[in-house]
C-alpha cells in the first residue's frame, strides 16, 4: 500500500487572494464561505530567515526568534472591544483616528480571558443560531449571543521599521486569530483573513513607510469559518498566538520540501530536496542554492545548484538530491535530528539568504501487509488527543507549558499526539521533533453542529474550497516535520465528497506516503487508516478476527460485526478511546491486552490530555474556582464535559495518568515456571542494556534486600531474560514478599534526569497469611448495659454499640473520642462526572436507604474476662421506582426480597483490639430504578479531624480502583488525609485504594488506629463528608475543616471509560459479601 508520487506534485501552489476578489460584495466576507481571505500570501512550511550562514547556524532556543530579519509585535496593544458589529468603530484604522482613550490588551491573548465578552464552553453546539454561512441570525433569547451577537475586537499598535530592512520586502505572520480579521497599515487596507489554527501571512512592503508606522487589525469572534471550527473546547476569540514582521530579499526562499526515502533494509537513505526560490523585484536575477546537511557542527554533505534565472514576478525551484550512508534515524525514542542549512546565493557566490532547518531522517508508510510503520519497524501508538489550554490564559501556550506538556508525555511513556482538532502552534511541531513524539497532524475542519447526515459540510459543494483550504494550509506549513507521521482531514464533519476531494488532494502532493486518516469515513476508500471513535476492545478484537465494520458512508453510522471484505484490511488505530473525564479512565487494561495480542490493532489516542477548566473568582466566596460550562452564565453550554484531560488545567497528573504510564511502558517484565524471569522489549530502536535494570524485595512494604541485573539485553522488539537467585534470601512464614524490577534512564534526557523510572512490574514471591489473630490480652473486658446502649471497655479502649441501630457509635483511646459518626454499612459514594446526573439520583436514593437502616436484633453472644461479642443484624430497606401516577405520589416500600440485610458482629479483646465480622447480603435484584449498581460496599466512619495521617499497606501511593490499578504499586505507603483526596474540577468519588492490607490512621501524636482486614480490601479517606461530594460543585469550595471520613470496603465498583459512567467492573448482586477487620488501637508516642 506504499503509495509513489511525482516530485512535480511539490508545486501545486496555492492561488493568491487575487481569486478571491469576484466574491459577492453584498454579503460580508465573515458571512461568506467562498470568502477564505484577501491578498494573503500562499501557504508555505515555517521557517525563519536570516542575511549570513553565521547568524543562521548560531545556536538558539526553539522559539527564540531574535534576528536581523525578525521582529515581534507581540506585546501590548490599544484595543476596543463592543458586542456588536455595528458599533465598532468604523474609521480606527485611520492614522488620525485617537486611540490615545483605548485600554491596553497584552497579544497574544483570548479577549474574553481578559475580561471582554463571556467564555462559552460547548461540546457541538453552535454557540449562535445556525444558518450558514450567517452567524448574526436571531438566536434564541437565553443564548449568551442575543446579548453580544458577534463581538468585534479592534487593535491598534505603532512599529519600527529597521533602517537596513527599506530594500527588503516585509511580511507580517499572524499564527492565530480567532475567527476572523481585517488587517490595515497605515490607514491603508492591506488583506482579510479566516481559518484561525493556521498562518495568516501578509506582504506588508507596498504600505510601509521609513521609520514608525501603524498597524490596525479588526477581529471578528465568529464568523463562516466558525461553521467549521465546532470542536469540543471553549468558544474564544482574539489574537491568540504571536504576530511577527519578517523581511526578505526582493528574490527569496517561498517554500522547500524534504523527502528522505529508507532503502537497504532501513540501513540507508535518499534525502531528496526540492526549494523554490520567488522573485517579487522588478528585473531577473541569476540565483545558486547551496544545501548542506549537518550533524551538530560537523559538515555531512553539502550541493551548490549551477545558476539559474529568475524571472521577475516568477519562481524557480531547484533539488538537490543526496544519498545517505547509515544515518541515524528518526524515531520517537531516539529523535536523531540534522540541520540542513539552505543558502541563497547570487552569482558570484554571495550568500543573499541562509535559513537552517531542523530535519529527521525517517519513513511512514502502510506497507502490503496493512501495517503502519516507522522506519520498516511496526508503529505501536501510544498516544493521546491534546487541546490547546491554559487555565490562565486560555487557548494561549506559551513555550513553557508546551514543554511541561511534553515533558509529563514522555515521563509517561507516551509517543504520540494527535492535535485535536486543528493545527497546533508552529513551535508544537519544532518541540515534538527535538523530544520526540509522533503527531497526527488534524485539519482544522469540525463541523459537529450540523450533524453528519444530509446539513453535514463535507456533503455540501459550497464548502468545498474551505475545506480544502484547510487541509492544504496545514501541509504546506507542517510537511516537513519528523514528528507528523500522518494527516487527519478533521474531525466529527460527518463523511461527504469534500472530504475525499481533500485526501485526494493530499495523495497527490505529499511525496512522503503519510498515511491519511478521518475517522466518519470509516473503512471508505480515500482513507489508509480504520481510526473508529470510541469503539469497545471487543469490537477491536473483532475487526482483527475478520469481522468489524466500522462507522462510515458505506456502512451506516454504527459499528456492526459481520465477515470483513479482505481489501478493507488496514491498520486499526483508535482516534478517540478511554474518555478520561473526572475520575475514569477504568478498563484501560483491556485495550492494551488487544493492542499487544493482534498485531493490526496499533494503538490509539485517549481523550484527552488536559481539563479544560479555567481560573476564575467565585462571585460567592471569593476563592479562585477552574470554572467549566455554566460557570460564566454563558449558553449554551455543556458544563463539565470540557474537563476530560488526563492532567487538571494545572498540569496536576490524575491518578488516571499514572494506569496509562504503566500500562503504556515500553519494557514488559514476566516470570516464568522456573523462577527466571523474561522481559520483551517494545522500544523500536532501543536495547534494553542501554537501562539501569534494579530488583528490590520488600516484607509487607520493608525492603529486605536489593540489587542490580547487568546483564539484560534484548534488542527492538525481542526478549531478554535474567534470573535471581531468591531461594538464598530467607522468608519470613506467613509474611508476603513482594519483588519489584524497576527500569530506569541511564542519563539525563530533555525531559527527565537520569534515575527516573520508566517502567516496573513487581511479583508475589510469598503469599501472606489471610488469618486474623487478635492479640486476647491480660487485662479483662468489662460489659456495661446502659438503657441506650452496650458499653464495653478493656485496658485503654472504651466503645458503645448503640441499642437503636446497632451501630458502633462511640470508641474512645486513652478517655480521647475518635468518632464523630457511627461506624455504619455503606452503600453510597460521591457521584462521578461522567454520568453524574445518573449517579446522583442514585446517591440521593440509596442515602434515603442507609438512613432508614433498621435494626433487627441486637444481643450479647459471647462474655467472659478476655472477651466480649455484640451481634447486630441490620434492613437496609429499598425503595422501589414510583408509578408516577399522581403528583409528588412517593415511593412504596420495597420487597422484602429486595432489601439488604448484614449483619455486624463486634468482640472487644482484653488487649483493646477489637474483631469486626460484617455480612451483607444483597438481593437477587434491586429495584429497578434505572440509577445502576451498587457503587460501593463496606463500612465507613467519621473521626475528629485531628486524625489526619494514613499509612497503609497496598496498592498506591496515588488513588486506584478495580478497573484501574495497574499503576499502583504493591508497597507500604503514607499521606495526609488532605492529599490521601485528589482535587477533581468537579467534586466526586476520589481518594481510593485498592488491594490494602492493613490502615492506620492517627493524630499528630502517633495516637490512633490500626485497620487489618483478612483479604485486601478498598479504603478511601477524606476531610470532608461523602455527602460535601454531591452538594459542592468545585473542589476549591470544598469544606476545609470537616470530620476525616475513613472508607473500609469489600468492594467498589469500578470508575468506567465512557461519558455515561458505566463500568464493567460491577458490584455482583444476588450473593453475600463477608469483611473482617481487626482493629487495634495505637496508643500516643
Amino acid at each position: 500500500m506504499k503509495r509513489k508520487h511525482a516530485k512535480t506534485a511539490f508545486l501545486s501552489v496555492l492561488a493568491l487572494s487575487s481569486s478571491h476578489l469576484g466574491a459577492a460584495e453584498q454579503q460580508n466576507d465573515w458571512e461568506n464561505e467562498q470568502m477564505i481571505g484577501r491578498n494573503k500570501e500562499a501557504a508555505h512550511a515555517h521557517f525563519l530567515a536570516y542575511p549570513s550562514s553565521e547568524e543562521a547556524m548560531k545556536p538558539r532556543e526553539i522559539g527564540d526568534i531574535a534576528g536581523s530579519w525578525t521582529q515581534s509585535l507581540s506585546g501590548s496593544w490599544s484595543f476596543n472591544w463592543v458586542s456588536n458589529p455595528d458599533d465598532r468603530p468604523v474609521d480606527f484604522y485611520k492614522t488620525s483616528f485617537d486611540v490615545s482613550g483605548w485600554k491596553k490588551i497584552t497579544v497574544p491573548s483570548n479577549v474574553e480571558i481578559e475580561g471582554y465578552g463571556t467564555p462559552i464552553y460547548c461540546n457541538h453546539p453552535y454557540p449562535f443560531a445556525k444558518a450558514w454561512p450567517l452567524v448574526t441570525k436571531t438566536p434564541p433569547e437565553n443564548f449568551t449571543v442575543s446579548k453580544e451577537i458577534n463581538p468585534v475586537s479592534s487593535y491598534r499598535r505603532t512599529f519600527t521599521l529597521p533602517a537596513d530592512w527599506q530594500d527588503k520586502d516585509c511580511f507580517v505572520h499572524f499564527y492565530g486569530v480567532a475567527s476572523a480579521f481585517y488587517l490595515w497599515v497605515n490607514g491603508e487596507k492591506v488583506g482579510y483573513s479566516q481559518g484561525s489554527r493556521t498562518t495568516a501571512e501578509f506582504n506588508l512592503s507596498s504600505y510601509l513607510k521609513p521609520g514608525e508606522n501603524m498597524i490596525a487589525v479588526e477581529v471578528y469572534r465568529y464568523s463562516d469559518g466558525s461553521y467549521l471550527e465546532c470542536q469540543d473546547f471553549w468558544r474564544l476569540s482574539g489574537i491568540f498566538r504571536d504576530v511577527e514582521l519578517h523581511a526578505k530579499p526582493k528574490c527569496s526562499l517561498r517554500d522547500f520540501d524534504v523527502l528522505t526515502a529508507l532503502k537497504n533494509d532501513y540501513t540507508d537513505a535518499t534525502l531528496d530536496v526540492i526549494t523554490e526560490l520567488q522573485n517579487r523585484g522588478e528585473t531577473a536575477v541569476d540565483r545558486k542554492v547551496r544545501l548542506s546537511l549537518f550533524d551538530g557542527d560537523k559538515r555531512l554533505h553539502q550541493y551548490t545548484s549551477p545558476a539559474q534565472s529568475v524571472a521577475a514576478g516568477a519562481s524557480q525551484t531547484f533539488n538537490w538530491v543526496q544519498e545517505l550512508s547509515k544515518p541515524k534515524l528518526w524515531f520517537a525514542e531516539t529523535p536523531n535530528l540534522y540541520t540542513l542549512l539552505i543558502e541563497q546565493l547570487d552569482a558570484k557566490d554571495k550568500v543573499i539568504e541562509a535559513v537552517p532547518y531542523r530535519i529527521g531522517v525517517r519513513e511512514c508508510q502502510i506497507t502490503e501487509d496493512g501495517m503502519a510503520r516507522i522506519n520498516g519497524e511496526p508503529l505501536f501508538i501510544k498516544g493521546v488527543n491534546r487541546h490547546e489550554h491554559d487555565p490562565a490564559l486560555g487557548h494561549v501556550v506559551t513555550m513553557e507549558m508546551m514543554r511541561k506538556d511534553l515533558e509529563l508525555l514522555k515521563q509517561h511513556n507516551f509517543n504520540a499526539v494527535r492535535t485535536a482538532h486543528y493545527p497546533n502552534d508552529p513551535r508544537w511541531y519544532q518541540l515534538c521533533d527535538v523530544y520526540g513524539i509522533y503527531l497526527n497532524d488534524e485539519a482544522n475542519n469540525e463541523s459537529h453542529g450540523m450533524g453528519y447526515k444530509k446539513d453535514a459540510l463535507p456533503k455540501q459543494p459550497e464548502w468545498k474550497k474551505a475545506i480544502l483550504d484547510r487541509v492544504q494550509s496545514m501541509y504546506y506549513r507542517d510537511r516537513n516535520h519528523a514528528s507528523v507521521i500522518s494527516w487527519s482531514l478533521g474531525n466529527e464533519c460527518g463523511n461527504g465528497d469534500n472530504m475525499r476531494a481533500a485526501a485526494e488532494w493530499l495523495r497527490g502532493i505529499d511525496r512522503s506516503g503519510r498515511a491519511i486518516c478521518y475517522e466518519r469515513a470509516g473503512f471508505d476508500d480515500y482513507v489508509d487508516m480504520w481510526t473508529p471513535m470510541y469503539p469497545s476492545y471487543s469490537q477491536i478484537e473483532d475487526y482483527c478476527n475478520g469481522k468489524v465494520v466500522s462507522k462510515g458512508s458505506k456502512y451506516g453510522d454504527e459499528f456492526v460485526s459481520k465477515p470483513m471484505d479482505p481489501e478493507l484490511v488496514r491498520p486499526a488505530i483508535l482516534c478517540e478511546y478511554s474518555h478520561s473525564m473526572g475520575n475514569s479512565v477504568g478498563g484501560l487494561h483491556h485495550y492494551y491486552r488487544v493492542f499487544r495480542q493482534y498485531k493490526r490493532a496499533q494503538g490509539g489516542f485517549i481523550w484527552d490530555w488536559v481539563d479544560q477548566g479555567l481560573y476564575k473568582t467565585d462571585e460567592a466566596t471569593g476563592k479562585r474556582i477552574l470554572a467549566y460550562g455554566g460557570d460564566y452564565n454563558d449558553m449554551p453550554n455543556d458544563g463539565a464535559f470540557c474537563l476530560n484531560g488526563l492532567i487538571r488545567p494545572d498540569r496536576v497528573p490524575k491518578p488516571a495518568l499514572y494506569e496509562a504510564q504503566k500500562l503504556q511502558q515500553n519494557i514488559l517484565t514476566s516470570r516464568l515456571d522456573d523462577g527466571s524471569f523474561s522481559v520483551i522489549n517494545e522500544f523500536s530502536n532501543l536495547n534494553l542494556n542501554e537501562f539501569d535494570t534494579n530488583w528490590q524485595l520488600e516484607c509487607e512494604g520493608k525492603v529486605v534486600k536489593q540489587g542490580a541485573i547487568t546483564d539484560l539485553a534484548a534488542a527492538p522488539g525481542e526478549t531478554g531474560n535474567f534470573s535471581l537467585d531468591l531461594d538464598q534470601i530467607k522468608l519470613n512464614p506467613g509474611q508476603e514478599y513482594v519483588l519489584t524490577v524497576s527500569y530506569k534512564i541511564r542519563q539525563d534526557e530533555l525531559w527527565a534526569p537520569a534515575g527516573y523510572r520508566i517502567a516496573w512490574d513487581q511479583f508475589i514471591i510469598q503469599e501472606g497469611s489471610n488469618e486474623l489473630k487478635a492479640d486476647a490480652g491480660k487485662g479483662k473486658v468489662v460489659l456495661t448495659e446502659a438503657t441506650d446502649a452496650l458499653k464495653l471497655s478493656a485496658g485503654t479502649v472504651s466503645l458503645q454499640v448503640d441499642r437503636a441501630s446497632g451501630l458502633l457509635t462511640s470508641y474512645q483511646l486513652s478517655g480521647k473520642e475518635l468518632l464523630e459518626s457511627p461506624l455504619a454499612p455503606n452503600i453510597v459514594r460521591g457521584p462521578m462526572v461522567n454520568g453524574r446526573s445518573g449517579q446522583v439520583k442514585q446517591y440521593l436514593i440509596y442515602a434515603e436507604a442507609l438512613a432508614n437502616l433498621k435494626l433487627n436484633d441486637l444481643a450479647v453472644v459471647k462474655q467472659d474476662d478476655q472477651s466480649c461479642v455484640i451481634r447486630a443484624s441490620y434492613t437496609i430497606p429499598m425503595p422501589t421506582k414510583s408509578s408516577g401516577k399522581g403528583k409528588g405520589k412517593k415511593d412504596a416500600a420495597a420487597p422484602a426480597a429486595s432489601n439488604i440485610t448484614g449483619q455486624l458482629e463486634y468482640q472487644l479483646f482484653a488487649s483493646g483490639e477489637l474483631l469486626i465480622d460484617h455480612q451483607i447480603d444483597l438481593p437477587e435484584k434491586l429495584p429497578s430504578n434505572g440509577f445502576g449498581p451498587l457503587p460501593r460496599l463496606g463500612l465507613t466512619l467519621e473521626l475528629n479531624k485531628s486524625y489526619d495521617q494514613l499509612e497503609w499497606y497496598g496498592r498506591g501511593p496515588h488513588e486506584t480502583y478495580g478497573d484501574r490499578k495497574d499503576g499502583g504499586l504493591l508497597s507500604r505507603h503514607s499521606s495526609k488525609v488532605a492529599d490521601f483526596h485528589f482535587p477533581y474540577v468537579v467534586p466526586q468519588d476520589n481518594g481510593n485504594r485498592t488491594g490494602v492490607r492493613w490502615v492506620s490512621l492517627q493524630n499528630d501524636k502517633g495516637q490512633g488506629l490500626q485497620i487489618t482486614s483478612q483479604e485486601p480490601f478498598n479504603i478511601a479517606a477524606w476531610p470532608y463528608k461523602i455527602a460535601d461530594l454531591v452538594n459542592t460543585n468545585h473542589n476549591a469550595l470544598l469544606p476545609q475543616n470537616g470530620p476525616t471520613t475513613l472508607c473500609l470496603d469489600v468492594a467498589v465498583a469500578g470508575v468506567g471509560n465512557k461519558w455515561s459512567g458505566t463500568t464493567d467492573f460491577r458490584i455482583a448482586i444476588g450473593k453475600k459479601y463477608e469483611q473482617r477487620l481487626l482493629v487495634s488501637p495505637q496508643p500516643a508516642k
